[in-house]
């Protein structure tokens, strides 16, 4: 199921469960919606990126990773790394996933901590032997104690056949600066077929093309 955020124009309210998110818009008009569409979420092209799985296909260093279902900000489990203390970087990293050079892709995730430290969600690109040929990333300051999700574009370089996806902070956090995450993805960008402009069209072909684009 793919579910569909749209950037708002007036105030939204969420409901989500375990099966479905749902949202209420206050918009002016579809062309304010279609020009900030947005993928919210997706089936991500990595495996077990919400750790419903467990810690499967992930890896820690600099802390210790550990499945929390206390926390969470989509379905039921999350990843909390505890930060050593001593290590310089505290990162979670995924396996290595399949990708293709200049294929354009969606970055996106949950991330939450204690305190409001400055952290990075990055792809990194890699060739068939496993090298990093370049990276596209995301760095934020986090509010305490709240989920926050972002999401960027970027386009695999020349040479990649592979990915991996790094939440990191740097910094030598302490031991208390528990960190979480979730929803962490690579999803193809999504291609609609919508126009920006209705001039002089019949409203049934307006709706079926936003009928087509949110299936």
């Amino acid at each position: 199921v793919w579910n569909l955020f749209r950037g708002r124009i007036g105030g939204s309210s969420d409901v989500l469960d375990a099966d479905s998110h749902k949202m209420s818009v206050t918009a002016l008009d579809y062309r304010a919606l279609l020009t900030r569409r947005r993928l919210y979420a997706g089936r991500g092209i990595n495996a077990n990126d919400s750790f419903e799985d467990g810690l499967l296909y992930w890896n820690d260093a600099g802390g210790l990773l550990e499945l929390d279902d206390g926390q969470h900000s989509d379905r039921l489990k999350s990843g909390r790394i505890t930060p050593d203390g001593v290590t310089g970087t505290t990162s979670i990293t995924s396996d290595n996933f399949p990708a293709s050079a200049g294929t354009t892709y969606r970055l996106s995730g949950s991330m939450r901590c204690v305190t409001n430290r400055s952290v990075t969600l990055r792809v990194d690109w890699k060739n068939g032997g496993g090298g990093t040929i370049s990276s596209s990333s995301i760095t934020i300051t986090l509010t305490p104690e709240t989920w926050e999700r972002v999401d960027e574009d970027a386009t695999a370089p020349v040479g990649t056949t592979q990915f991996a996806l790094v939440f990191l902070t740097t910094g030598t956090a302490p031991a208390t600066d528990l960190m979480w995450l979730d929803d962490a993805k690579l999803t193809t960008y999504p291609t609609l077929a919508s126009r920006l402009r209705y001039d002089d069209f019949e409203q049934v072909d307006n709706a079926w093309d936003k009928i087509t684009d949110t299936q």
